[in-house]
């Protein structure tokens, strides 16, 4: 018997429900206290009623997604239409893969007896060839992708700080990470800024989403740590699932630590084929820190290098290299310090 929990606030649609043959159905249509309700009852289904409330959806479903335990339910959604790209993307980000319209019920009772691996994302395309374009930036977006040589060099710190900059000047963006969940610690969020964590087998329809719906003029991408460098400073193995989302993005922001004993990993950026486009056309730029900064800047002068310490002085470097005319937006005093 198949347990489902119902939050659709509609007694038509759950009647429709709850005779499909061998399921068990409970209701409550409020949202809020789905995720409770799942820490002392298991079930197979949780299904949702995305317009009771789009935020509050979001919520439950990010709640259910974060539950420790093996016995997580799969997530129906119920949808006005598959227009609203950016809450499909949110909900897919977080392994929601069934979406049912209110015109096709019907498609309840298929998802439950064969819940789709993945979501079909050529239902959000008007043809194939739309479909391929998505994954190739549009005209007139800037794609910043942030990575590190080791682990802990900052890349998730640095990607949101570029972005939050970047909105300070006025321009919509969207923080994109696709290696972890740390998006979500984050308590004070930058107005001007989406963050979404895209980790696990979903990023895809995540990026294609971002790149394909031309809403936010900048994308800033936070890959972790990119590649592993051995002592003679070859990539010996780099996570090839993000290698094309990589290699998409138009400006390049590494991250590494400069220590003594591995400040050579730098001569990566020189001697590999892999950066040589990016660097003739100054579109790789590194942040180090560390104790040898010093030896670094001397030692690899050819390469674009920032101290950390020095991050507004390379954000306004970096600005002018995008060449868009970057302007700081005047902050307004608090009134009781205005003259």
């Amino acid at each position: 018997m198949t347990k489902i929990l119902m939050a659709i606030g509609n007694e038509e649609l759950e009647s429709i429900i709850s005779e499909i043959p061998d399921v068990q159905t409970e209701s409550n249509s409020n949202i809020d206290i789905i995720s409770d309700i799942l820490t002392y009852e298991t079930y197979d289904f949780v299904i949702l009623n995305s317009l009771l409330s789009e935020r509050k959806a979001v919520k439950a479903v990010s709640e259910i997604h974060d539950l420790d335990s093996i016995d997580k339910p799969k997530i129906i959604v119920l949808i006005k239409d598959l227009i609203d790209k950016k809450f499909i993307a949110q909900m897919v980000g977080m392994e929601v893969t069934a979406f049912v319209p209110f015109d096709r019920i019907p498609l309840i009772e298929r998802y439950i007896r064969d819940y789709p691996a993945s979501f079909d994302l050529s239902l959000l395309a008007e043809s194939d060839k739309t479909l391929k374009t998505m994954h190739t930036a549009v005209t007139g977006t800037v794609s910043i992708g942030v990575f590190g040589l080791q682990s802990g060099a900052g890349a998730t710190t640095a990607a949101i700080k570029i972005a939050e900059e970047i909105a300070n000047c006025g321009h919509r963006v969207l923080c994109v990470e696709i290696t972890s969940a740390n998006f979500k610690k984050i308590r004070k969020k930058q107005r001007n800024v989406e963050y979404i964590s895209a980790a696990g087998n979903e990023k895809d329809a995540i990026l294609q989403l971002a790149y394909g719906s031309n809403e936010f003029p900048f994308i800033v991408i936070d890959f972790g740590r990119m590649f592993d460098v051995n002592s003679d400073t070859c990539i010996e193995s780099a996570r090839q699932s993000c290698i094309g989302d990589f290699l998409r993005c138009n400006y390049k922001i590494g991250l590494c630590f400069a220590s003594i004993w591995n400040t050579d990993q730098l001569a990566l950026f020189l001697k590999n084929d892999f950066f040589k486009e990016d660097l003739s056309r100054n579109q790789l730029m590194l942040l180090i820190s560390g104790e040898d900064e010093e030896g670094a800047l001397k030692d690899y002068h050819e390469l674009p290098i920032w101290l950390r310490d020095d991050f507004e002085e390379f954000t306004q470097d970096f600005f002018q290299n995008i060449g868009i005319g970057i302007k700081k937006v005047r902050k307004k005093q608090p009134f009781w310090k205005r003259k």
